[in-house]
């Protein structure tokens, strides 16, 4: 919101400070977390802590913010309706019950089946609870602006630069180094400078000019990350939606090609040692949907899933033996584990109200961010992981909003619509919420 002089006014900072600090934790203070722990290991978090914790002080925190508000009538967006504090109170009870089921099997007792089937199920349901607290976020704090993006997008592109270098010079050392590229931190990292990257590629600002330094940062920290996946969407996404110069688009979509046939022509296919058990349980789900034709409609359950590799499929991977049992949650593929839960018509869905969501936004950066989430999903959790699943909802929230403002301008800019003899001027979008005047 803006002042009579063009000023953004502090109840407006206030609402963008707010929206963005689900992007500060996933781009900011987990990766600096991760940092500090592998140089002091005293700092880590005991054992008994659920991994998730970050997420739930966040939906706590931001519980405690819409029950005050509602308490005191007092809320930036001067609106707290009953059914967003309901909404919000049943979101922490979902992600209170997660910690119940991540703290009990540190217990020792026996479970019914009952119990034991919701214990295993409710962390499939991540991605519901995940797009359920993002929603609520946005519905009390607004959703952030792509300028936020941008700017945590820049941090992180530092941090992993800087983690490359650190690990290049100092190799051989006995000194921590790649902390930020460690497993599928690479690949969660990588997703998140790909949506940076990609929101801003139908800047109008932007059009016919070279890279700004923020956008060469998220590039550069996007190529030392090292995932295909992430590399291959966002190196396409950019040269063909990008309105920024050719040449910078092309020379991006090269670097992208070089890092995934670099290790190709190095004879580590796609650093194969890393990525074994994508590879894995993608051929061993494969075939067990081909063994069980209808579980492809209605899935395998929670449950611990048997597998089975076929013989050429073991002996290349080097596989011992060819059955072997995993949790769901050890499945990487976002797109594999919740087809093999829940069945692909959850999947369909999803992949149609996607199509839908970039078919009636304004502009590319939906069609962008949509293309690398897709391919993400291949070899990352993504919506089951809430660093990537957060910043993504509210990324298409803010998309959504931006195009909705574009709509109601046009209509009242038309000649027939009975705003258009009013002079007041519509209010561009308020580049620190997110929202116009």
């Amino acid at each position: 919101m803006r002042d009579e002089n063009g000023q953004v006014t502090q109840p407006a900072r206030e609402r963008g400070v707010l929206a963005a600090a689900p992007l500060a934790l996933a781009y900011l203070l987990l990766p600096l977390s991760w940092t500090v722990s592998r140089f002091a290991p005293s700092l880590r978090m005991p054992g008994w802590v659920p991994s998730g914790w970050p997420w739930l002080a966040l939906a706590g925190a931001g519980l405690l913010g819409a029950v005050a508000a509602l308490a005191t009538r007092r809320n930036p967006l001067k609106r707290v309706p009953v059914w967003m504090a309901l909404l919000a109170a049943a979101c922490g009870a979902l992600l209170a019950l997660c910690l119940i089921k991540l703290s009990l099997p540190r217990l020792q007792g026996p479970f019914f089946p009952v119990e034991r089937f919701w214990l295993l199920a409710l962390p499939e349901t991540a991605p519901l609870i995940f797009t359920l607290l993002a929603g609520t976020w946005a519905m009390s704090f607004g959703a952030p602006a792509r300028v936020w993006f941008r700017r945590f997008g820049t941090l992180l592109g530092m941090l992993v630069v800087a983690d490359v270098a650190f690990a290049s010079f100092l190799a051989g050392f006995p000194v921590p180094g790649g902390v930020l590229l460690d497993g599928s931190l690479a690949e969660r990292h990588a997703f998140l400078l790909g949506l940076a990257l990609l929101l801003g590629v139908d800047d109008a600002d932007r059009k016919g000019r070279f890279p700004s330094w923020q956008s060469m940062t998220i590039m550069a920290g996007l190529l030392g990350c090292g995932s295909p996946a992430a590399q291959l969407a966002a190196g396409s996404a950019y040269l063909f939606l990008s309105r920024e110069r050719l040449e910078a688009r092309i020379g991006f979509a090269l670097a992208c090609a070089g890092g995934v046939a670099g290790p190709l022509y190095g004879g580590t296919p796609l650093h194969m040692d890393g990525r074994m058990q994508v590879y894995m349980t993608w051929m061993a789900g494969l075939e067990s949907f081909a063994a069980h034709p209808l579980a492809l409609l209605k899935g395998f359950g929670p449950w611990p899933l048997d597998f089975h590799l076929p013989e050429q499929a073991a002996s290349a991977l080097g596989m011992p033996d060819m059955n072997f049992s995993l949790p769901p949650r050890a499945v990487p593929s976002f797109w594999m584990r919740a087809a093999l839960v829940w069945g692909a018509l959850p999947l369909l869905a999803l992949l149609l109200t996607s199509m839908a969501l970039t078919a009636v936004t304004p502009g590319r950066a939906m069609a962008g961010i949509m293309a690398l989430a897709l391919a993400q999903g291949v070899v990352f959790p993504l919506l089951y992981d809430g660093s990537a699943a957060l910043p993504l909802c509210l990324a298409v929230v803010c998309l959504l909003g931006e195009g909705v403002r574009v709509l109601r301008a046009e209509a009242d800019s038309a000649p027939d619509s009975p705003a258009a003899s009013v002079s007041e001027p519509v209010s561009p979008p308020d580049p620190e919420s997110g929202t116009g005047a």
